[in-house]
């Protein structure tokens, strides 16, 4: 009696979808402030929560639509995603969000995010993204 295959006769494509081939994802930007630099493609990196990353799944590769409020201002791809306390939130990460000021991003941020006690503690994701 021959031996039983391992596997089937005909091997089965891989189901995972690379990121730069599913649908695109929209970040919305609510600071009327940074309507100006956002149609200059001054502003590269935006902020999600952890409950919004985990329901989104924002990875690298992955197609944006931008927008400010319901307005499309233009299309990105995802560069990097990181995660990182709000605590440690530099004058960068404030330049690249459109904000002249940490102090300015992080009450932004405190406006629009739930926020722990110490809101130095929360874990916000950073998404640095690219303008197509």
């Amino acid at each position: 009696m021959p031996p039983k295959p391992l596997a089937p006769a005909m091997a089965q494509a891989a189901q995972d979808v690379p990121p730069w081939a599913e649908p695109p994802k929209t970040i919305v930007y609510t600071d009327e402030s940074l309507r100006e630099r956002l149609n200059e493609k001054l502003v590269y990196q935006a902020y999600v929560t952890e409950q919004d990353w985990a329901a989104r799944k924002f990875y690298p590769g992955n197609k944006l639509i931008v927008k400010l409020n319901d307005e499309v201002i233009g299309e990105g791809q995802v560069i990097l995603v990181e995660a990182a306390p709000m605590g440690r939130l530099t004058r960068h990460d404030a330049t690249v969000s459109g904000y002249h000021d940490v102090e300015d991003l992080v009450t932004a941020l405190r406006r629009q995010m739930p926020m722990e006690k110490k809101w130095e503690n929360t874990e916000v994701y950073k998404i640095l993204y690219r303008w197509l």
